[in-house]
């Protein structure tokens, strides 16, 4: 797991989680991607961070 911010796990493996405030808490999960920030959270599979970018033209425009 690579981590930044308050971040527990339990038979976790191969995260990136990173926390800018709350804790997160990663529980028998892999290959995940986990990221807070102060109005949104994403959670993604490693293989599908390429279409984050589609996910953000579905946002509402005082989010971005």
């Amino acid at each position: 797991n690579t981590v930044r911010g308050k971040i527990v796990a339990c038979d976790a493996q191969n995260n990136i989680a990173v926390s800018n405030g709350r804790l997160i808490a990663l529980c028998g999960v892999k290959d995940l991607v986990v990221v807070e920030t102060a109005d949104a959270i994403l959670v993604c599979h490693r293989d599908a961070v390429q279409d984050i970018k589609r996910l953000t033209q579905q946002l509402p425009k005082e989010l971005l």
